[in-house]
This record gives C-alpha cells, structure tokens and sequence, in this order.
C-alpha cells in the first residue's frame, strides 16, 4: 500500500512534467487487499492526492474473492472516495474481463479469446508490441490470421497512446 502512495508520487510528478495533462489522464490506484484499515489508509492518502489524478480506480481485487467481501471493500472505497471522479467502470470491466477470460481457459480457447479482445480493443491503431512479444513469449501469436499492425515500443512511456 504504502509502495502504492509513493508510486502515484512519481507518477504525478512525471506527469506535470511531460506536459500531456491535456492528452492522457492519471488515475490513483487505491490498495489495501482486503485489509479494511490498510485501505482506509490508502484511500485517505489518495484523496491527499486528488489535485494531481483525474479520478480513482479501486486496485487490488482480482474478482475471484467471495463476493460479500468483494463488495465490501468496493462500499468501504466507495463511500470514502469523491464522488465526481469515481466510476464502477474499472471494476466492472474487469470483472467482465475475467469472466470471459476464465471461460476461454476452461473451453480451452484461450488463444483465440486474446486474439478476439486486442482486435476489438484495438481495431486498426495496431497492437502495443511489447503485448505481442510478452504473449508471444507464452506461445500466443495474437497476429494470427489478422493484418493488424503492430505499434513500436516496450509499453514503459506508452508509445502507443499516441497511435490514432
């Protein structure tokens, strides 16, 4: 958690820095597990935070918990958290995500479940090469039966934010 608070630091000090406020938004990830005062204290030094993030995501939850400490930890972060910036998109998504993608596995059509999710996500801005090579990597060719381009860079300063 405490990681998570000095991360964010670097990152919004990056961020004023590299003049693309304007072009790319920065959101504070709050953690805690499922520890309920570790996240209060991770939420109180996000919200210390919130002149330097365009919103909050709720972090450290992979959607496999029992589902009445999920939602716990979703209403303790919820309550807390201002309300302008906060959506349930991120979780929502993810839960979906996973969802499908635990399906996939178990259908054993996982490869082809990645290539079908980069190719609707992203469609003709080509895919991030340091996500080809990684999966690659595995033995998942997501260029595959497809034209998609592939955009240069390792992912570290999101090279390919600025594709379309």
């Amino acid at each position: 958690m405490n990681r998570s608070v000095r991360w964010l630091d670097r990152c919004i000090a990056y961020h004023k820095q590299s003049g693309k406020q304007n072009v790319q938004n920065l959101f504070a990830i709050v953690q805690g597990g499922l520890d309920p005062s570790l996240r209060d204290q991770c939420l109180d030094e996000m919200i210390k935070r919130k002149e330097g993030v365009a919103g909050y995501a709720i972090g450290g939850l992979s959607g496999g918990e029992e589902k009445d400490v999920f939602w716990r930890i979703i209403k303790q972060c919820a309550e807390k958290l201002p309300e302008d910036p906060l959506t349930l998109h991120n979780i929502v998504f993810q839960a979906q995500l996973m969802g499908r993608a635990r399906d996939a596995i178990m259908e054993g059509r996982f490869p082809e479940y990645l290539r079908s999710f980069f190719r609707d996500y992203f469609g003709k801005d080509g895919y991030p090469e340091w996500c080809v090579s990684a999966l690659r990597s595995v033995g998942v060719d997501l260029l595959e039966g497809t034209t998609a381009k592939v955009v240069p860079g390792d992912g570290a300063k999101w090279e390919y934010s600025d594709a379309s």
